[in-house]
């Protein structure tokens, strides 16, 4: 028993001369936390550049068109249709991605959210909104969508440590309320509420940038856009 203890002892200091002349070249190890807080750096930094992507060419409507040739009728008939499969399939990535970025923003506690992180989602995010490949969504699918949108943005405001660039991502929100489309419309108004609402009174410094875009829907021509400005 005495010989078997003494062998645990010396196993034991042999593993700890190990580990301290691996500190001494390498560093200490990480810890549990830091561990963690580095897996989630490496996966935020994949998903910041897989939404910028994604996102980008979800606002210019990457499509594949069939060109004209031999097929004539049949083959313009199949590019549209592969057009639209090709939309459809985009339009699902972006609905499975949104929620995934409110979720990476609500958890982040001021590693992540850097400016450029946030030049990066900001506008591919907002364009999300009035961008061609918004235009192809029926008013159901583009409603979910402007949902998430408006609930990514929210975090992603709150996450922002910088509150300088709040106002180049009120400003670029706001020009969206001109859109042509009464639902684009509608969808600003309610990124706006929910952006506010989650925010609080911080975010009224914007205020006065607010005022004449929100007079405007006000008085929007159409109902439902109005009605949202008023509620």
């Amino acid at each position: 028993a005495t010989a078997k203890a003494a062998k645990k002892k010396e196993s034991a200091q042999y593993h700890r001369r190990h580990v301290e002349a691996q500190e001494a070249v390498e560093g200490p190890p990480f810890t549990q936390q830091q561990q963690r807080a580095l897996a989630h750096a490496r996966l935020f930094f994949l998903l910041t550049t897989a939404l910028n992507l994604i996102l980008s060419l979800a606002s210019r409507r990457v499509c594949v068109a069939a060109a004209p040739g031999k097929g004539g009728k049949a083959a313009a008939k199949g590019g549209a249709a592969d057009a639209a499969a090709t939309a459809a399939a985009l339009h699902g990535v972006v609905d499975d991605l949104l929620p995934a970025l409110e979720l990476a923003f609500l958890y982040d506690e001021g590693a992540f959210v850097t400016p450029a992180v946030w030049a990066k989602l900001v506008t591919a995010t907002i364009h999300q909104l009035d961008g061609p490949g918004s235009r192809q969504r029926s008013n159901a699918s583009f409603e979910k969508m402007s949902n998430a949108v408006a609930e990514a943005l929210a975090e992603l405001v709150c996450a922002l440590r910088d509150k300088t660039l709040w106002k180049s991502f009120n400003h670029q929100l706001l020009l969206c309320a001109r859109d042509k489309s009464a639902r684009v419309r509608k969808a600003v108004v309610n990124v706006l509420n929910v952006v506010i609402s989650r925010v609080g009174d911080e975010y009224l410094i914007l205020l006065p940038e607010m005022i004449p875009f929100i007079a405007e829907l006000i008085e929007d021509t159409d109902s439902a856009v109005e009605k949202a400005t008023r509620e």
